[in-house]
């Protein structure tokens, strides 16, 4: 995975996500909220249609589940075909981030406990908003898109394909805050897990890598 595509992912994530919660998040989701541009049907409609094709509809674990499988079976088979190996390493390197995000996406909607906005506006009391016992901090669908998309996005050299794979994630989370439910600090929360969980898991295998190769030269010597 590329570090450079993760880091540049996870500064503009915080950024974002710092200026969200000094001060856009509020705003902008009442900008959505009286522009008559709330739920559009386009975004909803096409959130509706990528969650059919990514099976969320079905199960936030589907996508990992799927991955670390067919990962799996890959490296059995690249004991014999090494072509597998790479696509093997990469699903399976995928699976840990998309399932560590989702992990502490749940533990960080139980924590904070975040309003979402639909509910908030149309409330009377605009600072009851954490620790409510709502699920909008940090975001569901920004967590499984860039949990599963970014790590892919990062493992690819072709720029088409990882624009496009990085232009899905960003258009559900836009969609999701389209739709009120979420504000512009959650969406981001959720890319910058994805984006840490990738660094870390990145740093790991390439630490594993290092101690092996001389242990390995060491047994044929």
């Amino acid at each position: 995975m590329s570090k450079r595509v993760l880091a540049s992912v996870a500064l503009i994530a915080l950024a974002l996500m710092c200026i969200g919660l000094l001060w856009l998040d509020l705003p902008l989701a009442r900008w959505v909220h009286d522009s008559g541009l709330a739920a559009s049907p386009l975004m909803v409609g096409s959130i509706g249609v990528l969650d059919t094709i990514f099976g969320v509809k079905l199960s936030y674990w589907l996508a990992s589940s799927l991955c670390i499988v067919v990962g799996t079976a890959l490296l059995v088979i690249s004991r014999n075909r090494l072509r597998y190996r790479l696509p093997g390493q990469t699903l399976v390197s995928v699976a840990l981030v998309q399932a560590s995000t989702n992990l502490l996406m749940i533990l960080g909607k139980n924590t904070f406990g975040r309003v979402r906005p639909v509910d908030l506006l149309a409330s009377t009391d605009w600072s009851a908003m954490w620790f409510m016992g709502g699920g909008s901090f940090p975001s569901g669908h920004g967590a499984f898109y860039f949990g599963l998309l970014l790590p892919l996005a990062a493992s690819t050299s072709r720029i088409w394909l990882r624009t496009l794979l990085l232009g899905i994630a960003v258009f559900v989370v836009l969609a999701r805050i389209n739709m009120e439910r979420h504000y512009l600090s959650d969406v981001c929360a959720s890319a910058l897990i994805a984006a840490c969980v990738a660094l870390t898991l990145r740093a790991l295998l390439q630490q594993f890598k290092a101690t092996a190769v001389p242990a390995v030269a060491t047994a044929t010597r």
